[in-house]
């Protein structure tokens, strides 16, 4: 994710752009391990993507059903 996105979202939080980035890795790990018949779609069984392939692949999606 490119770190400008990073501190942007951590200065409207009052936070770190490290942990902005912990937490999105830790969220994705958790969807990852909790996976929705979309999940699976997206990145099957037992991948845990980066956050830009994460995003690449929501972006993607959402330009399919748009």
């Amino acid at each position: 994710m490119n770190s400008q996105i990073l501190s942007k979202i951590a200065d409207e939080h009052g936070v770190e752009a490290a942990q902005v980035k912990r937490d999105a890795e830790t969220a994705i790990r958790i969807a990852a391990d909790n996976p929705t018949p979309l999940w699976l779609e997206l990145f099957g069984e037992g991948h845990i993507p980066t956050i830009d392939e994460f995003l690449e692949k929501v972006r993607e999606k959402i330009q399919e059903t748009a």
